[in-house]
Parts: C-alpha cells; structure tokens; sequence
C-alpha cells in the first residue's frame, strides 16, 4: 500500500515539471535567480542542473545558486557538494570556493575552509575571502587548543591508554608547531602498543615534516604492510618516497591514494604536507 502510494506521489511530481522548452528552461533560470520564494527558487535551480539542455555555464551557477539556499537551510553536506559539482564544471569560480569555505567552517571543518579560502584567493587576491581565511585560521587555533588540552586531562587520568597519545601525536603533527613533542607522543603510543598501524601513520607525518625522509618511509612501511589498502598509508609512502628521490614508486604509491579516496591530497594539503 505504502509502495503504490509513494509511486503515485513520484508520478504526479513527474507530471506536474514543466516540459523541457526553451522558454520552460528559460522561466526555471529565471526563477532560480531571482525568486524570493525559497522553495521555489532551490525546486527551479535543481530543474536547471537536472536539464541536458541546460548551458553548462548555467548549470555550474544553478548548482552554486542551490548551494546557497542548502547551506541556509543548515544542509552543508549537500550544500558542499553542490558547490564541488558546480567546481569542476567552473574551476575558477572563486565565489564557490567562498561559499563552500563558509559550508565548511560551519562544520567545524577548519581546514577544509582555509584550503577553499587560498583556492579563492589564488584566482583573486582582491577577494573577502582574505577576512574569512584569518577568521577560520583563529577559530582553528581556538578549536585545537581545546582539543589539546583536553587530550592532556584525559592522558593524566589514564597514561596507559595508547590511543590518547596517539591522538595528541596527530594532532600536534597536524598543527607542526610542536613536532618533538609530537614525536615523543607517538614513541609512547607505540612502546604502548607496538605495531599498531595507525600510530605509525602518525609518527610518519611527524617524520614528514621534522625531514627525517628516512623514518618516515619506515613507519609508513610499517603501516602499509599492516594494512595495505589503507589510501592514507600509501600516500604518506608516496610523499616520502619522493623525498628520497623514487619518484616512480612515490607517484605510484599517491596515484593510487588518489584513487582510492579522491581528494586525499587536498586533505593532505591543509596538513602542509604536498607531493
């Protein structure tokens, strides 16, 4: 019963689109620009990116126009995702980048949004997105030294617990200002627990950024042959397989990281860590 009545509502939505006519696409443009009717502004901007007859130069701004009446709604997962569609049909259109920053940030997603932030700002150093780069950099700061004194109560309760140094390993790594302590962090996690892949994940991005090209590519060994279809393992490999100058190997090794989780080196990126 259920079933037929959810047919029935599709079948009547469907009938009730308008025909896919030029003045039909060009009303739904219209709409989608300029409607100060939310509902039917997002119902006609996801008309015009449905539409195979849509200019694709239309559709990248249907999505973004979408983008910004989810990220109203607090849908930033989606609102994210249609400002990405919307990005790589117009890999310049530097108020996505903004808007997607912005969608990030209001998911605590720090870094994402300093990524989108520089991409704006490296196809125009005019742009507000200079404000909004130092405002997610300040909230990151914050956000990180919360994060960090919390692991630091928790390690004092319970100095056996290996994930917790771990944790503090990373986050210290991710944030480069403390690296020999960072490094201390995850010798202990890993005398506590030794072995563990994700703990040589760690001390492996440590390695990275202190230059010791050499251990790193041993602790992301280490990781890999745990668990080798583990993308973040193989790029970390990757990255310092070039370091040390094997550059088909190291190519390879990121290439597949890339595959197996698109946008890993993007990630990678807002950790300052690049190919």
């Amino acid at each position: 019963m259920k079933r037929w009545g959810a047919l029935a509502l599709l079948a009547l939505a469907a009938a009730c689109m308008p025909a896919e006519t030029p003045a039909s696409i060009e009303q739904q443009w219209q709409l989608c620009q300029n409607s100060v009717i939310p509902a039917q502004r997002l119902g006609a901007c996801s008309f015009i990116v449905a539409s195979d007859a849509s200019a694709p130069e239309r559709r990248a701004q249907a999505l973004f126009q979408r983008g910004l009446e989810r990220a109203q709604r607090g849908q930033h997962v989606r609102a994210i995702a249609d400002f990405g569609r919307a990005l790589r049909m117009n890999p310049d259109f530097v108020e996505a980048y903004v808007e997607r920053g912005l969608a990030h940030q209001a998911r605590g997603a720090y870094q994402s949004a300093i990524l989108d932030f520089d991409a704006a700002l490296a196809r125009d150093p005019n742009s507000y997105a200079s404000s909004l780069r130092a405002s997610a950099m300040s909230l990151l700061n914050t956000a990180q030294a919360n994060e960090l004194e919390q692991l630091m109560e928790a390690i004092a309760l319970d100095p056996g617990n290996a994930d917790l140094w771990n944790n503090r390993c990373w986050l210290r790594a991710v944030e480069g200002e403390q690296l020999e302590y960072a490094l201390g962090d995850c010798n202990e996690a890993l005398r506590l627990a030794p072995g563990e892949a994700a703990f040589h994940d760690s001390r492996g991005l440590v390695h990275l950024k202190l230059g010791n090209y050499v251990e790193a590519l041993a602790d992301y060994e280490a990781a890999v042959n745990a668990r080798p279809d583990e993308p973040h393992f193989r790029f970390g490999r990757g990255v310092a397989l070039l370091r040390l100058g094997m550059r088909l190997d190291g190519e390879a090794d990121i290439a597949a990281a890339e595959q197996a989780q698109p946008g890993i080196a993007a990630q990678y990126a807002a950790y300052g860590v690049t190919p």
